[in-house]
Order: structure tokens, then sequence, then C-alpha cells
């Protein structure tokens, strides 16, 4: 009888220590599938992925590994590819503009182009002028370096490079952070003073209208 009770104490302890294994490997396995959205620091071109460790260019809008990629999480490769048809129905094949150097593209998400009229040819927004994009892309391509106004309004971004207060950067903004002066205001028209001249003509004109009134009323 004691051997029994003992077995299934025994037995009883073994099932908890099951469960409670099963329930620590399945929070861990929630926390690896929470992936975070965008995992790649945003570029405009080439020297915004400069200071990331490897060799790393732009592709539209995200610096990629494009020489090794193995340092990425294998959620997050993207297939590299040399024409269209290397990517999956909803992709297309980006080539890097120096194929000399980079001779491989990598199949990314088909958004739309949005050269022509900027975010009103995308769903979503219009990332560094040419690709539409998601807005958590758009929103750090904004935060980036700005050189001036120009580069500003030709990638979409806003209408003025604005120095960004306390450091050395600007960034894209709407707001002139260099208003122009607001315009004079006007002073009333001096009184030109009567020369001689007006004087005396003014003078016989009422010593005329004087001799002429009391012909007038008779």
């Amino acid at each position: 009888m004691m051997n029994t009770r003992l077995l299934l104490l025994m037995l009883g302890g073994s099932l908890v220590l099951a469960v409670s294994g099963v329930s620590g490997r399945s929070d861990v396995l929630e926390s690896a599938n929470q992936l975070t959205s965008n995992p790649f620091k945003v570029c405009i071109d080439d020297s915004d992925c400069l200071n990331l460790e490897g060799k790393y260019a732009c592709f539209q809008y995200i610096c990629y590994p494009y020489a090794d990629d193995t340092t990425i999480s294998p959620q997050y490769r993207k297939t590299r590819c040399t024409r269209k048809e290397e990517c999956n129905t909803n992709e297309m094949c980006y080539r890097h503009h120096d194929r000399r150097n980079i001779n491989k593209g990598l199949c990314m998400e088909e958004l739309g182009n949005c050269q022509e009229k900027g975010e009103r040819d995308c769903p979503n927004k219009c990332c560094n002028g040419q690709f539409c994009c998601h807005e958590e892309y758009f929103d750090q391509l904004k935060n980036l370096n700005c050189l001036n106004n120009l580069m500003c309004k030709d990638l979409g971004y806003g209408d003025f490079c604005c120095p960004v207060k306390g450091t050395n950067s600007s960034v894209c903004c709407d707001t002139n952070p260099n208003p122009p002066p607001p315009p004079p205001t006007e002073a009333p028209p001096k009184a030109t003073p009567l020369s001689a001249a007006s004087a005396t003509e003014i003078v016989f004109a009422v010593v005329l209208a004087s001799s002429l009134l009391p012909i007038i009323l008779g």
C-alpha cells in the first residue's frame, strides 16, 4: 500500500514538472514570434549605411547586407535576384545602381512607383520620391539628415530643411525656419507745403469770389 501511494506521488510530481516545462517553452516560442515590423535601418542613399558593420548598401529605402546576410535572422532575409522571374508574384527584383560592385538585386514587396504623382500614386506613403512604402518607413526617413530645401521637396519629406535645436543636424519640415520679415508699415503721406505762387493764387481766388458774391446775390 505504501509503495503504491509513493508511486502515485512521484507520478503526480512528474506531471507537474512536465506541464510547467511545456508552459515555459510556450512562453519562449511566443516571445520569439513577436517580430518587429521594421528590422532594417532606413536610407536615402548608401551613405546612410556606412556606419553599419559589414557590406551594406541602400536598396530602395533600406540598408541591406548584400555580400553576406547571414547576420540577419532568417525570417527577415530577402531573396537575391537578377530578374523579376526569380521573385514571388507579389515582389519585384530591385537592382542596385552600382552594378559593377553589387551584381545581385533583392526581391522586394511591390507596392508601386510614385515618381510621377508622389503619394497620390500609393496606397500608403511615397518613400524617397520613388517607391510606395509603408508609413513606418516614411516616418523614419523624414528624420534622416537633410542638406537643403530642394532635397526635402524632391524626396517629398517637407518644404524646408530645418536645423534641430541643440545639434548639428537638420531634418525636413514644413515650417520655414527663417521666415521673411514682415512688410514695413507704410507711413501716412506728408502734407506738401504750399509754395508762394500757390498761396498767391489762393488769395486771389478768395478776393475774386468776395467781389463777385454781391453781384451774384443781387
